[in-house]
């Protein structure tokens, strides 16, 4: 069976590695995408360029951290043609939501 895709932008890597805020609702999309992230295995996970791009911006080891949320992903560059390929084949392309929609929440 395939993977569902999964396409990963940088907020949402942002939460995973950030430290834990005061602010209740970012602190509870911290807790929600922490959440997803252990379920990450399920799911195909697809990244483009400017996530990259900016989890290497800012501070050095806050941004080693961030890539290192990163490594070994699939990149999005190709999405478009991923998916006109998709339809052509009979297939629905990924869909983009949030952590918590992916929870169900």
């Amino acid at each position: 069976m395939n993977k569902p895709s999964v396409y990963f932008e940088t907020t949402v890597v942002g939460h995973i590695a950030a430290r834990q805020q005061s602010d209740i609702i970012v602190a509870a999309r911290q807790l929600s995408s922490c959440r997803w992230w252990a379920c990450r295995d399920k799911y195909r996970i697809v990244i483009s360029q400017v996530v990259i791009d900016e989890c290497s911006a800012g501070d050095s080891t806050a941004a080693t951290e961030r890539l290192e949320l990163l490594a070994d992903m699939a990149n999005a560059e190709t999405r478009v043609t991923i998916e006109q390929i998709c339809r052509d084949c009979g297939y629905n392309p990924p869909s983009i939501c949030s952590p918590d929609e992916l929870l169900g929440a």
